[in-house]
């Protein structure tokens, strides 16, 4: 009996024992970026309407997406409503005389369904305009940071998609943006950055090819180039343009502390100079980048992802 017994109590420990391991595992979850938030902002336009959206690397999505040894940390979707004027110049050129992020009372006040015509997949080459065209459309982007399995590495990456513009064009290189666009990152923490690209499509799905880095050690890196492409057989825009770094340290430094990370796309339309100057706010704080000559000419938005262990 006793042996029966003794049997008995120890097929019930097995069990309990097992169905405590299985509760235990069904109650693990990623707890690394508990601490992660966003803010979404554009200095230059702080009425703008935004429509935004934060996946945290906690959620349900992120158990499912490591990709090539790297975990998301979170992602941060924002769209901005913007609207552009043009006029033709004395030469027969078109360019802007105004580009800016709408409210939100504008875009209620307007429709959002008058920002979703599709880009035009030719732009026209307009002879005749009157002296002041107005166009409305969208610009979207997508800052995504993945954490590597070696601990303080991540992968930074900036999207930008925009839609519903009907540019118009009279074939200059520079029609009718007469400024680059910038793309990039900022950071604090003190890390450096090791990798780095971009690839940059028009609605044929070609290449964009004027792009270079401009970086500042430990604090950024970022791309500017033309939206406006030209070859023999099209005119065209960049509608869709992408970089992305990784950055890292080889020693933590923080004590438990946490930094941030941003991406920002910086749209400008007049003859402003692309070169950007870099900041950082405390010694470890966060990192951001602007004009290194402000111009009433541009505009930006801006990612920021708070609580990146440094």
């Amino acid at each position: 009996m006793k042996k029966v017994f003794s049997l008995l109590l120890a097929l019930s420990m097995l069990i309990t024992g097992s169905f405590g391991v299985m509760a235990q595992a069904q109650t693990i979850e990623p707890t690394n970026f508990d601490e992660i938030n966003f803010q979404i902002t554009s200095k230059e336009n702080p009425d703008a309407y935004i429509e935004s959206r934060f996946v945290p690397g906690n959620s349900a999505y992120a158990r499912s997406s490591e990709e090539d040894g790297k975990t998301l940390v979170g992602y941060v979707d924002a769209t901005v409503y913007v609207e552009e004027t043009y006029t033709k110049g004395e030469d027969g050129n078109i360019f802007t005389t105004d580009s800016r992020l709408l409210s939100e009372e504008e875009v209620m006040s307007i429709g959002k369904s008058e920002f979703d015509v599709p880009v035009q997949s030719v732009q026209p080459r307009i002879s005749t305009i009157g002296d002041k065209t107005t166009s409305r459309g969208k610009l979207t982007i997508r800052f995504t940071v993945m954490a590597y399995s070696q601990a303080r590495r991540y992968q930074l990456n900036l999207t930008s998609n925009w839609s519903g513009l009907s540019w118009l064009s009279t074939g200059d290189t520079n029609s009718p943006g007469w400024g680059d666009d910038i793309m990039g990152f900022a950071w604090g923490g003190g890390y450096d950055f090791d990798g780095y690209g971009y690839d940059l499509l028009d609605a044929f799905g070609n290449h964009g090819r004027a792009a270079y880095i401009q970086s500042k050690a430990n604090c950024g890196v970022a791309w500017n180039f033309n939206e406006h492409t030209t070859e023999a057989e099209y005119d065209d825009y960049i509608t869709r343009a992408q970089c992305w770094t990784n950055i890292n340290k080889n020693v933590a430094t923080g004590g438990g502390n946490t930094t941030s990370v941003t991406g920002e796309y910086l749209h400008t339309w007049a003859a402003v100079s692309p070169s950007v100057s870099w900041s950082v706010s405390g010694s470890v704080g966060s990192g951001s980048f602007g004009l290194s000559s402000p111009s009433s000419q541009s505009w930006s938005i801006q990612a920021v992802v708070t609580g990146i262990p440094y």
